[in-house]
Order: structure tokens, then sequence, then C-alpha cells
């Protein structure tokens, strides 16, 4: 039978697992939400007109979704078989599927055979008549409104917590190819609304999974089977644990095992004119006398700088608050203090945020400017020349001169950074030193790849180096704990993005001139 699965995008990975199972036996489409422009809403009705059950899977979210109701209503006007799914507790059944009986799938995929007896019982009866498609040639509101209304309409949407609405919007237009300054807003408040959401399906997923351990915990006769489900549960998402189940399992005296540790071989020596080279000197700073550890300048053989072996971490960025960073004039570029001002910024924006501001966790929510006036601070009560890395030294730093495509080598290796390849990753930054050893670069320089993007000091578009100079984009490298891509990590890979900007993937490390 021809699907058309309808669900909120933070509910994905949950939608996934269920097209996974029915995609054995049916030919499932759903809505990747990856696309969007004029022939979107099309797109979308035609996948309606062409199947023949409708799978609306419920939570709290879906059920409150514009462009879940719009599809159901398509749906239902088409007359199509509904297959309603409860994936969620607690979700508020809409009146119009109140009647029809749901497949219950909130506690996992046991109950996922009464979806598939419902499809089969549909697939066997005589098909209804086809309904001509409504509205075919009428654009989605999302291409009718003005880019002003849907900006309106996405901020909106950011202030509710609605990001799968943000998004939707602010990818109908973009699509409009608009320029100028509207074209900036729009990319960056997606940008936003992108990071917001992937935060939020995180989160659901992991409370999803959580929930049914937290319920074996209650009784006394699963409590030890719990503790056992806890333990796997850990491998995957080791810092969530609101209700204390590792002090109950502690109590019961069952252990959680270690995860396997994984000893990389060691990096290859550089050789250099058929001889080894050297480690230099460590170079003589103030630096670590001011910052908390870990830090360390790594000299850079044969160049004139050295770069900090870890990402600037929460520790290390207190102090830089503490001297009056963010009510300091002289520390920030004419840019940047105007754009401090005018924010009101007095913290990074994820400061207080549990998930991110553990002391060895890299600072994030770090715009350009102020990861610049961090650098300028050092370089006024160090008297050292400190600065952002340029783009070729954050490079050069990260692979040496054996163009080896990432820090450790040349073949992608999940286990030695942080990252979200295959949707293994754990959903935010690791302590700085976690991955030491592991993805080293040839220098011995830490986190090169995954964890935080890093912030350079480079124009992405000009390739100038100048910290006064207003441009649109500044360089980022190395990828973060959030990227799914492989070729993010590589080291020659450059992104870039409005130099106002921070998120919880983005943050810095700093260079020193000789």
């Amino acid at each position: 039978m021809k699907l058309f699965i309808s669900y909120a995008r933070v509910d994905r990975p949950l939608c996934k697992q269920i097209v996974e199972r029915l995609s054995d036996i049916h030919d499932v489409w759903y809505d990747h939400r990856l696309f969007a422009g004029q022939d979107w809403w099309l797109e979308i009705q035609q996948r309606l007109h062409d199947s023949q059950g409708f799978v609306y899977l419920l939570s709290p979210e879906s059920v409150v979704s514009e462009y879940c109701q719009k599809e159901f209503a398509i749906a239902n006007q088409l007359g199509k078989a509904i297959f309603p799914v409860l994936i969620q507790a607690r979700t508020n059944i809409p009146e119009t599927m109140s009647q029809i009986h749901y497949a219950d799938l909130s506690d996992g995929m046991e109950q996922m055979y009464v979806l598939l007896n419902a499809i089969t019982v549909a697939e066997r009866a005589k098909p209804a008549a086809q309904t001509a498609l409504p509205s075919l040639t009428e654009p989605s509101p999302l291409e009718r409104d003005s880019s002003d209304k849907v900006i309106d309409d996405a901020a909106d949407a950011l202030d509710k917590g609605d990001f799968d609405r943000a998004v939707s919007l602010l990818l109908a237009a973009k699509a409009k190819n608009l320029a100028g300054r509207r074209a900036r807003i729009i990319e960056g408040m997606l940008e936003e609304a992108e990071a917001e959401l992937e935060k939020q399906t995180y989160l659901k997923k992991v409370q999803h999974d959580y929930t049914p351990i937290v319920a074996l915990s209650k009784r006394e006769r699963t409590r030890a089977r719990s503790c056992e489900e806890f333990a796997d549960f850990r491998k995957e998402f080791p810092d969530y644990d609101p209700e204390g189940l590792a002090t109950l399992c502690e109590q019961l005296k069952v252990q959680t095992p270690p995860a396997e540790k994984q000893t990389p071989p060691p990096a290859p020596p550089r050789i250099q004119g058929g001889e080894q080279v050297k480690a230099p000197p460590v170079r003589k700073s103030r630096v670590p006398e001011i910052l908390p550890a870990p830090f360390a300048w790594v000299d850079i053989p044969g160049k004139d700088y050295s770069i900090a072996k870890y990402p600037v971490t929460n520790a290390q960025f207190a102090p830089f608050i503490q001297a009056g960073g963010y009510t300091t004039q002289k520390w920030w570029t004419a840019d940047g203090w105007q754009l401090r001002q005018s924010k009101q910024w007095t913290e990074p924006r994820y400061w207080t945020d549990a998930d991110f501001n553990g002391a060895e966790q890299p600072v994030v929510g770090v715009s350009w400017f102020e990861a610049v006036a961090l650098c300028l601070w050092l370089s006024d009560v160090t008297g050292e020349k400190i600065m952002l890395p340029t783009d070729d030294q954050w490079q050069y730093a990260a692979q040496g001169d054996d163009k080896r495509a990432y820090p450790w080598g040349d073949q992608w290796d999940g286990n030695r950074c942080n990252n979200n390849v295959d949707k293994k990753g754990i959903g935010k930054t690791t302590p700085v030193r976690q991955y030491e050893g592991k993805g080293d670069s040839p220098f011995g320089v830490v986190d090169m790849a995954g964890n935080v993007w890093e912030w350079c000091l480079t124009d992405y578009d000009n390739e100038k180096n100048d910290t006064n100079m207003s441009v649109e984009y500044r360089v980022l490298r190395g990828g973060s704990w959030g990227v799914n891509l492989t070729d993010y990590f590589r080291c020659d890979y450059r992104y870039r993005s409005h130099p106002r900007y921070g998120d919880f993937v983005r943050g810095f490390r700093c260079c020193a001139l000789s």
C-alpha cells in the first residue's frame, strides 16, 4: 500500500523507526523537510493524491502543527484511509480522530501489529473512488505571504518555541532567493531555528527512551531490570538522569558496565628530510597563569605562531567576564561593541545551560565578536600577540604538511571525535580533553575535528585577516557535535557564518604570534 506519513519534525527519530518497519512491506513516503520553495506544497499535495493511506503520528506537537492539520484535511477530503498512531502519551487526540481506533506506540513498537493489521484490512477492502486533488494549483500560504510577513511569523514561532513551523516558514522564504538585508535576516533566523529544533528533537528522543526505564524502577519486581536497561541507556546518553536512577542502581549494587576503552595507535611521528622532527619547546606565556587548566600552547614547527592545544572552555572564558569583558569597550571591535550594546550581551548565549556549561566543556553561544574580544583582552593583560587563528593557520595546525584528510589521518573514524555521524552522537559538547590522544593533529592539537565549530579570523569571501573590517561572513572550521556528514570534519573543509551569530555548536581557540 502507498502510505503518506504525517509527523512533526521534532518527532523525526520515532518517525524514521516507524518508516523502517513499514517499508519492509509497504511503499512509504514522508516529508524529510529538507527542501522548500514553490514546488514544496504542490509536492505534498501530489504525494497525498498518489497515496492510498494516511498515517498520522500523534504527539503534542503534531496535533497542533499547522502543516500536519493541512495534510490531514486534504487526506480526509481525498477519502484516504486514515491510520492514527499515538507516539507520545498525554497527547490530546483531535476530535476528528476520536472515533478512529489508533495504534498506541507511545511505549515502544510492541503494538506495531495493530497498525499493520489496520493497513492490511484497508488494503483488502474495495478502494474508494479517487477524488480530484483539491487546490492543486493553489500556492501554499508560505508562498503567498510577503517576506516581511514570513519573517514576522517566523519570529513569533521562535518566541513560542514552535521551531518546526519557524524552519518551514524560513525555508520557504529562503527559496525566494531574496538579496540584501532580508536574505541575511532569514538565513540567521533559519540557522537559529534549526539549531533549536535539533536540540528539541534530541531531548525528546532522550525523554522517550528514559521514561519506560523510570516506570520499571518504580516496582520492586522490575527494578533490577530497569538498572540493566539504564546501563544500556547511559552508553548513548551518559549525562541524562533527572530521576536519579544511577543512585538507585548503586544502592541495588548493580554496576553500570564501563564503556569499552579503545586505545588508538599513537599518532605517527612527523618526518621531514628523512628525520623525525623533535617537538619544539613550549612557549613562555602568562596565559596559563590567567586561564584555568587545561591550557597549553602548541608551537607549530617552522611557523611563527603557536595555537592553543584545546578550544577555550567555560572556566577559561569566565575570567574575561569577571574582568569586565562585556563592559570594557577597548577589547571590542567597533562593530562588535555596537552589536554588544544593541543586543545587551552580558555573557555567552548558553552560559547557564546545564547541557553546555561544564567547566571543561568548550564555551559555546559566542559570536565571532565575543571570541575576538577575549583574544584582545588576553593580549592586553599579557602583552602577547593573541588572536583567533587565521584560516591557513588553523588548517596547517590540524593537517600538517602531509595533506591528511582528518587530523588523525586519511580514514574517517567516529571514535576519535565528538560527532553525530549515523545519528550516534550524544547531543551536546564533551570536555575538551575527552578525545585527547585519539583524534589529535600531527602536532598534538586536540579537538580540531568535532565538538565545536571554531571561529577563525579570516573573512570567508575575501580571505583577508583584518579584525576591523565589516564583512558578511567569517570562517568556521572543524565540524561539531551536531554534524552528521563526515566531509565537515575534514581539515580542508571551510564553513561560513555571519560573525554576529553564536549558537551551541560554535566555539573557538586562541592563537599566539611569536
